[in-house]
């Protein structure tokens, strides 16, 4: 979960041309209880967040198993997780005009 995640924002890093957040450490991966979609295939959301030692960058990516991969995956433990979005925050701090 965690892997298909950074490979999430490293890509759009890449595409949002962001230099890459230094020494980023996961902070949790956090898979919610499985429920149905519409189709009644039972299916998984979760999300990853991600920060830079100094708390300036916080990096979240959403993923999700979808159920209709069940079928091929042939056990729903099997679906891959997917990345849906991916949200990058940076702060920084500006010294104080007089």
């Amino acid at each position: 979960m965690a892997q298909v995640g950074w490979l999430a924002y490293e890509n759009s890093r890449k595409q949002w041309n962001l230099a890459a957040a230094a020494q980023a450490k996961l902070s949790k991966c956090e898979p919610w209880p499985p429920g149905k979609d519409d189709e009644g295939n039972q299916q998984q959301w979760g999300h990853c967040t991600w920060f830079t030692p100094d708390d300036m960058q916080e990096i979240t990516v959403m993923l999700r198993k979808p159920g209709f991969l069940a079928k091929a995956a042939r056990q729903f433990q099997n679906v891959p997780w997917l990345a849906t979005g991916v949200e990058v925050n940076l702060c920084r701090g500006d010294a104080p005009t007089p």
